[in-house]
């Protein structure tokens, strides 16, 4: 087992005004250890980019938890409320689709009518009319500014 270090004294740290190892020896002395890093981060990356992307399922593992493949891709900014009346949690996605989570999955819904595609949507449960409105957002596209209001 390795005892611990004892502390330098104050003879020994450098002073402010005396100049240390340049960084480039200091990574010199680390270079297996940055190369192994290195290497690790790298086959990461290929086996998150090599693998297909999950299509969206509603089908719960053993234990009620969702399985891997039924996580929808949501895009950069999802649109959330909760649905009260329903106890779901409905999700607006980047592609205007239409999420619910309840019974711990998701499942897409398809409503008769849905908003165009946006980002930067405000969404909230209004318990008078017992529905959930989106509100404003930016057009997917073209970027304009949406004042509209869905129910």
């Amino acid at each position: 087992m390795n005892a611990p270090q004892p502390r330098p004294s104050d003879e020994e740290w450098l002073r402010a005004d005396q100049p240390g190892p340049p960084l480039t020896a200091l990574l010199r002395q680390r270079r297996g250890l940055l190369l192994g890093a290195l290497a690790l981060a790298l086959a990461l990356a290929v086996a998150l980019l090599a693998q297909p992307p999950a299509t969206p399922t509603t089908e719960a593992v053993a234990g009620g938890s969702p399985s891997p493949s039924g996580i929808p891709f949501f895009g950069l900014v999802p649109v959330f409320a909760y649905d009260a009346d329903h106890a779901e949690v409905v999700l607006l996605d980047f592609h205007a689709q239409t999420w619910l989570w309840s019974n711990r999955q998701w499942t897409q819904a398809h409503p008769p009518l849905a908003p165009p595609r946006r980002t930067g949507a405000a969404a909230a449960w209004d318990p008078g009319l017992h529905a959930i409105l989106l509100f404003g957002g930016q057009a997917v596209g073209d970027g304009t500014l949406l004042h509209d209001t869905w129910a």
